[in-house]
Order: C-alpha cells, then sequence, then structure tokens
C-alpha cells in the first residue's frame, strides 16, 4: 500500500510492482523488463524506452505517453480506463 514514483533518468534490468493499493508513475527511464501490477491505484509511464513492458490494474487507470516498446507490450484492465498519447 502506497505510492511508488520514479521521476528521474534511470536506467533498470528490470522494474517488477505488485501492489495492492497505491498509484505508480515512472518517467523518463530506460527499462529492460518493466511489469507493474496493482489491484486498485493509477499507473502512469511517460517517455519510457523499454524492451518489454506489461501493465495491469483491476481498479483505476493506466496512462501512457511517449512509450518506445522494442518486444512485448501487454496492457489490462479490468474495471479501468486506458488512455494513450504517442504510445
Amino acid at each position: 500500500t502506497g505510492d511508488i514514483d520514479i521521476t528521474s533518468d534511470f536506467s533498470f534490468k528490470t522494474i517488477d510492482i505488485d501492489a495492492s493499493t497505491g498509484d505508480v508513475e515512472i518517467k523518463s527511464c530506460l527499462i529492460d523488463e518493466l511489469n507493474i501490477n496493482l489491484s486498485t491505484g493509477d499507473i502512469t509511464v511517460d517517455k519510457i524506452s523499454s524492451n518489454n513492458t506489461n501493465l495491469e490494474v483491476s481498479t483505476g487507470k493506466i496512462s501512457v505517453s511517449e512509450l518506445k516498446c522494442n518486444g512485448y507490450l501487454s496492457i489490462k484492465l479490468r474495471t479501468s480506463a486506458f488512455t494513450s498519447e504517442t504510445a
């Protein structure tokens, strides 16, 4: 439970986030493998370069802007909303 914000120019081999309640915001990062799974909350991804991306939320929303995904991309929503700008 809680919020996770990564909003600087970082590089990661893997980001794997599995949370019950909270918001996740990731901006301006290079990530080989990005996996975010939330039960309740919002996912915001902006200016990300990734080889593989998996975003999933049960109740909340997913916002994607400037995502460069070179491989696998999966976005799963249940009772949620999805917005995209240049994904």
